[in-house]
């Protein structure tokens, strides 16, 4: 079964999953899933390190993200106990908005409902995504509670140096509950909103599965070191695991997976109507010491050094399983998919592509980023207008019901982002049209 026909009439299913404290208040049995957004979307992402909401806009495009900071939406700790307590609609509102800024989500809203008052009424209402930037990005106050630790991404600079909530601790979750608990009340209701990414498990990118420890090579394949001949994945991993910094808060690899399976309890246990995208990569074992990532090259026959504390190894079997929960306990609530596709992937090898395709619908992808070899890209890492339908025809072979594309697909020149207002022109055009159109079939037929 696809998309639609998987998400309608399963609202009588869902009282039975609210008895975990994590829970809002329950969905009566006639209410119904959402069916999310099928085709081409905008995948929301702004310059960097700011909020912004894609604007309602081509007339075949079927949805745009919010992708907000959580620093700049939750202001404090929500309370369900606090808002349940109030005597009226009014004063929980107030409550509510209290603890949050909703406006750049309330503008995209707007944006969304005049765009679709001009469609007709037999075509598909453009809808909001929302993706909300955790880990590095959480708030000052989150970051109070969970602690946190000096953690870098791609070097030593210090425009690269975050300072990383402790995500595998309960005080860092319990804040993450209340942000989902707050956003549900607010808009599980909304048909407008088409679904929401999970994003608790995160570093710098909303992505649950990876880059736990930072990189260790530049974009030229360089190796970076600090002084000490230390790599940001060694340094990382050792602040992460430093008893004398965290206590018994240090970071463990049963902790990270615990981490991954309370963030489907939360999205479970809130978004009754709306599913949630997990977007994700082969799960990732950390080496978190010298002498562990030793033991592994010389059991992978490598030389010592070809292996440092803080790389890692992937896991199939606890890759399957977290998917495995996650349609278990939110049944086609739960959106697989991943954020990299090219047009040139093969789904082999049980690469993540292999195990997606394994897991079966629904599931969505994310393009590359536009690149070019006269920007310095490898011309294996080029990435084009005409690479990005490449990949959108081949999520639709695969089975996807939903695409987010790459940044500056309305443009004149997608490398430079110039000229960007092409929206309804690039939208109607016939090359697009047609992987546009398996993917809302792989959401309407059988």
């Amino acid at each position: 079964m696809k998309v639609k026909q998987l998400f309608r009439g399963l609202g009588c299913t869902l009282l039975a999953l609210t008895g975990s404290f994590l829970s809002v208040p329950t969905v009566s049995a006639m209410d119904e899933v959402k069916t999310p957004p099928s085709g081409a979307i905008m995948r929301g992402k702004g310059p960097s390190g700011i909020s912004y909401c894609d604007p309602a806009r081509g007339t075949n495009i079927d949805g745009g993200y919010c992708q907000i900071l959580w620093k700049d939406l939750q202001t404090g700790r929500f309370s369900l106990k606090k808002y349940n307590s109030k005597p009226n609609s009014q004063q929980k509102n107030a409550y509510l908005e209290s603890k949050f800024n909703f406006t750049l989500i309330e503008q995209a809203l707007a944006a969304a409902k005049t765009l679709n008052s001009s469609r007709p009424a037999n075509v598909d209402k453009f809808k909001v995504l929302l993706r909300i930037r955790a880990g590095v990005d959480a708030p000052q106050w989150v970051k109070s509670k969970s602690g946190t630790i000096d953690w870098y991404f791609k070097s030593f600079a210090d425009s690269q140096k975050y300072q990383l909530p402790v995500f595998w601790n309960k005080a860092y979750q319990d804040s993450y509950l209340s942000l989902m608990r707050g956003l549900a009340i607010k808009y599980d209701d909304n048909e407008l909103i088409g679904m929401v990414a999970a994003s608790m498990c995160m570093t710098t990118h909303a992505e649950i599965m990876w880059n736990r420890t930072g990189r260790k090579k530049d974009a030229d394949g360089n190796e970076i070191r600090n002084g000490d001949g230390k790599n940001p994945r060694q340094v990382n991993i050792a602040t992460m695991t430093d008893s004398s910094v965290l206590g018994s808060d240090v970071y463990t690899n049963p902790k990270d997976y615990a981490c991954l399976e309370k963030q489907v309890d939360i999205h479970n246990n809130t978004w009754k109507r709306t599913p949630s995208i997990f977007g994700s990569h082969l799960y990732q074992k950390y080496y978190l010491t010298e002498k562990a990532a030793n033991d592994a090259a010389d059991n992978e026959g490598k030389s010592r050094g070809k292996i440092d504390a803080g790389d890692a190894t992937t896991v199939l079997g606890k890759t399957r399983d977290i998917f495995n929960y996650c349609r278990d306990e939110l049944g086609d609530r739960c959106v697989l998919g991943n954020n990299s596709l090219r047009d040139d992937e093969v789904a082999t090898g049980n690469n993540i592509y292999d195990v997606l395709l394994e897991m079966g619908p629904p599931l969505y992808f994310q393009t590359n980023v536009f690149g070019s070899v006269d920007d310095g890209k490898d011309p294996k890492d080029a990435f084009s207008y005409e690479d990005m339908l490449g990949a959108m025809t081949l999520a639709g072979n695969w089975g996807a019901f939903m695409v987010e594309m790459a940044m500056g697909w309305d443009c004149d020149n997608e490398y430079d982002k110039t000229g960007c207002n092409k929206a309804d022109t690039h939208s109607e055009a016939s090359n697009f049209a047609t992987p546009r159109s398996v993917l809302k079939q792989n959401s309407t037929t059988e």
